[in-house]
């Protein structure tokens, strides 16, 4: 359920199944050998690169985090609060904090401190509210789409602003107006 593409051009791909890697120039899956973790088996929810080029592996089994040095060896595992399956979404904010989206909403992972806390960033983060979208930017911002009909919330990490968008924040002759119920997906595109 989650793709990416590492620093030496390999695919690694998070199934229900585990985790696999396409090898640069190698056109078939295969399990990395070198991987401290064993991939079968494994329902891989997220896979992140981190600021410090470490493979971040959001697994389900257990709902565990695993840390995977540049040299492939674990450099962290951490046990998360939330139910097995719980996991969604989750993106890097810096190389300490984590935003996981999970079936009960947002929160925030202290990678240094081992802690994790409800996100402070929207009101009524930690509510029936799904975080199916998120985002973060170039500009510093991060983008959370939330279900329940609550829209799109930007926070700005630098002036500690938030701004949710839905559609009943402007009349729809308003240019501003955003229609947005249930942000399912955000994506930033390079100009």
């Amino acid at each position: 359920s989650s793709i990416l593409r590492d620093s030496e051009n390999n695919i690694w791909i998070g199934t229900l199944n585990g985790l696999f890697k396409i090898t640069n120039g190698i056109n078939k899956f295969q399990v990395d050998a070198k991987s401290p973790i064993v991939a079968n088996n494994i329902r891989i929810k997220k896979i992140l690169v981190s600021s410090e080029n470490e493979k971040i592996i959001f697994a389900e089994n257990g709902s565990t985090i695993l840390f995977i040095a540049s040299n492939n060896q674990l450099s962290g595992k951490y046990q998360t609060p939330f139910q097995t399956n719980d996991i969604i979404n989750a993106i890097e904010i810096n190389n300490n904090e984590y935003l996981i989206s999970t079936w009960h909403g947002i929160f925030s992972f202290y990678r240094k401190e081992n802690y994790f806390e409800p996100c402070k960033y929207i009101p009524d983060s930690v509510s029936q509210h799904v975080c199916w979208g998120l985002l973060k930017d170039r500009h510093n911002n991060v983008w959370m789409g939330l279900g329940g009909g609550k829209g799109l919330y930007r926070y700005n990490i630098i002036t500690k602003e938030t701004k949710h968008f839905s559609q009943y924040n402007y009349a729809p002759t308003d240019a501003r107006y955003l229609p947005i119920r249930n942000a399912m997906s955000i994506l930033e595109i390079d100009k």
